[in-house]
Order: C-alpha cells, then sequence, then structure tokens
C-alpha cells in the first residue's frame, strides 16, 4: 500500500470495530472498585500498591539469589563513587550523594514494577541543583546582609 491509497474511517467505524475490548483501569486506581471489603480485596489492593508484597514471597533464593548479589555488588562498586561525585558536582558534600545513592532504590525496592531500570542521581540534575541552590543562595544572602545561609540547610 502506497502512502497516497491510505484508508480512513470515521469516528463511528472506529466505536464499532473496538468498542468490543475492555477499557483499561487507571494506573492510580489498579484495584476493582466494586469489590466488597473482605480480606482477599483488601490484601489484593495492598498488593497493587506496593508490588514487593506479590513478588517477594515467591522468590527462589536457590535459583536467584547469587545472581541478584552480584548484579547489587557490581551496581555498588559503580554507584558508590558516582553518587559521591554527583554530590560534588550538586556543591554538596559527598555523604548526600551516598544517601541518594541508598535510599532511592530501598524506596523503588518496595514501591517499583520495573524488573530493569537504574535509579539515582545523574550528573544534569546535579548541575541543574547547583544552580538553583547558587541562585536562591545569592538572592537571599544579597537581601539579609547580616546572615548567611548554609547551601546544605537547603537539603
Amino acid at each position: 500500500m502506497s502512502a497516497n491509497n491510505k484508508s480512513f474511517i470515521t469516528q463511528e467505524e472506529f466505536d464499532e470495530g473496538f468498542s468490543s475490548r475492555p477499557i483499561a483501569r487507571s494506573p492510580l486506581i489498579p484495584f476493582n472498585l466494586s469489590c466488597k471489603l473482605n480480606k482477599r480485596c483488601v490484601w489484593s489492593a495492598v498488593k497493587s500498591y506496593i508490588p514487593v508484597l506479590e513478588w517477594l514471597p515467591e522468590y527462589n533464593i536457590k535459583r536467584d539469589l547469587s545472581g541478584d548479589l552480584i548484579a547489587g555488588f557490581t551496581v555498588g562498586v559503580m554507584r558508590i563513587p558516582q553518587d559521591m561525585a554527583y554530590a560534588m558536582l550538586a556543591g554538596l558534600p559527598p555523604i548526600y550523594g551516598l544517601y541518594t545513592g541508598l535510599i532511592t532504590p530501598l524506596i523503588y525496592f518496595i514501591l517499583g514494577t520495573s524488573h530493569h531500570i537504574s535509579i539515582g542521581g545523574i550528573a544534569v540534575i546535579s548541575m541543574m541543583y547547583e544552580t538553583t541552590v547558587n541562585e536562591i543562595m545569592t538572592k537571599y544572602n544579597d537581601n539579609n546582609n547580616d546572615s548567611l545561609i548554609n547551601p546544605h540547610v537547603l537539603c
């Protein structure tokens, strides 16, 4: 079919052809609203918001733990100096980079749904953060000459 011979359909034709498909649920309401308040339904709703509760009981320690430990060690070896550098790039002490490098993956471990994702700081955000904090400090310190603000207090 060439680009000039495209067939177009009307909204009515589209609705007829695709109206039998189920409507996807909103990601903000992942559980069934018509569900009665019983133990199974409430547990299903909780698991939809905290995915670790669903997959952790089925985790196969013998098969998966060694690979996960190697992957965690490898990522840790790369992330520790990288997160410290990003903190220094943002004009902060390196410990703040370690906090972001540790806390964000822990939160994602509990609430995340993707199997393959990188969580943490990046250089562009670090530079944007430093620029923003420096602008705020400059404006504040220019208006209040008697007291200087510490950039680490803003974190």
